[in-house]
């Protein structure tokens, strides 16, 4: 009786840790089409019309959302272009924090949607999502 008890309390455990790892592309962030970076659970920069720029560049698949001083950015340098729902690809993004510079090499995202000039893509494995702009 004992074992079972253990059983069943270890398998209870395990699909409760199961239950917290985030991988799964949260749908509401299709709500917004605002440029921004999320990693993990917070976003760590978000494009604001007052004081802020975008930036895009096709030729090194380069998206960019700063402040006017370039005080805060993140950049988002993809290996290929995002171009198609639920294609993978490499990138490596980088951003300030109050504490300094982050960034992350490598990363594969998923492109979760495309609508217009915005793209959204999610990385499960290291729970990061972008939401970017392509200008002409």
């Amino acid at each position: 009786m004992k074992s079972l008890a253990y059983t069943a309390i270890l398998l209870i455990t395990a699909l409760l840790v199961i239950s917290c790892v985030h991988d799964n592309f949260d749908t509401a962030l299709l709500d917004d089409s605002t440029p921004r970076l999320i990693v993990g659970d917070k976003t760590v920069r978000q494009y604001n019309q007052a004081d802020g720029q975008l930036g895009y560049n096709a030729s090194r698949n380069e998206f960019r959302v700063s402040n006017d001083t370039m005080s805060e950015y993140f950049v988002l340098t993809c290996s290929d272009a995002p171009v198609s729902e639920g294609r993978k690809i490499k990138c490596d993004v980088s951003w300030t924090t109050p504490s300094g510079k982050q960034k992350r090499t490598g990363i594969t995202f998923r492109v979760e949607h495309i609508e217009d000039d915005t793209i959204w893509l999610w990385s499960s494995s290291e729970s990061v999502s972008a939401v970017v702009k392509v200008l002409q």
